[in-house]
């Protein structure tokens, strides 16, 4: 295998490459991120993989989820195991195999403003962020909290005021009932009252926009979704294997599965 870390990243937990190689019968035993680089996966990844401005051949497993954002990827008989989300992304070579869902958001429109938008978006996720561990995080009604240099873990988070955060990664339930602004949000479940605006949203349970929510994201990734009388989800992709919809979803991309 060989790697070559961003220059512009550092993180404990997390490494970024801008080169990423692993050749046939080598084995990876985490994620992979390649940002603005090139790579080859010919081996397997036992983790997820994401790609980001990049260059890089895919002929070997990944175990985790794919996620590719304005990059060319040449398939050489890939797999995937988990979920694949393709977001202005060019495919050349082989058909990929993934074993779940394959979601792609390709329009001309979207392109265009992810070119001209690829310096922020690079010198955004390169930004490095310190990790904070909290057992609960509650944002007061009145609170104001800008913790936007900050990966959150914790076990659960709830926002009666406003929570900008750059990413959260949480065990339990995150409820929304203010106003929270991340660029990811992990969790077991969501209940949005009030406004949630995320990069990414992954939920391993359910997704609650209740009346007056509004939920924006890229994309929002989950097991059920509920959105209530008067609650707004906007995404470019939504991906739930169960929907009761009695409000309003605007996706271009969106898997059904009742």
């Amino acid at each position: 295998m060989k790697a070559l870390e961003h220059e512009k990243f550092s993180d404990k937990e997390e490494k970024v490459f801008k080169e990423f190689y692993i050749e046939e019968r080598e084995n990876y035993d985490s994620n992979v991120i390649i940002i603005d680089g090139k790579g080859r996966i010919a081996g397997n990844i036992e983790g997820d993989v994401v790609i980001i401005f990049s260059n890089v051949e895919i002929s070997g497993n990944i175990e985790g989820d794919l996620v590719s954002i304005g990059s060319n990827l040449k398939i050489n008989g890939g797999s995937v195991e988990g979920n694949t989300v393709l977001i202005a992304t060019k495919i050349s070579g082989q058909q990929l195999i993934s074993m779940n869902d394959i979601v792609k958001i390709n329009f001309p429109l979207l392109s265009f403003l992810l070119r001209s938008l690829k310096p922020i978006v690079i010198r955004k996720t390169l930004f490095k962020k310190k990790i904070e561990e909290v057992e609960e995080l509650v944002v007061g009604e009145n609170e104001i909290l800008d913790m936007r240099n900050v990966k959150l873990k914790a076990k659960r988070v709830i926002v009666n005021g406003k929570l900008k955060v750059g990413s959260l990664n949480v065990q339990k339930e995150v409820i929304v009932k203010g106003s929270l602004q991340t660029g990811a949000v992990s969790c077991c479940d969501l209940f949005v009252s009030g406004v949630l605006k995320a990069g990414a949203v992954n939920v391993k349970e359910q997704v609650k926009v209740e009346k007056n929510g509004k939920l924006f994201s890229g994309a929002v990734n989950c097991t059920s979704i509920v959105v209530n009388e008067d609650g707004l989800v906007r995404a470019g992709a939504i991906n739930a294997k169960e929907w009761k919809v009695k409000g309003k979803v605007k996706s271009p991309a969106a898997a059904f599965k009742n």
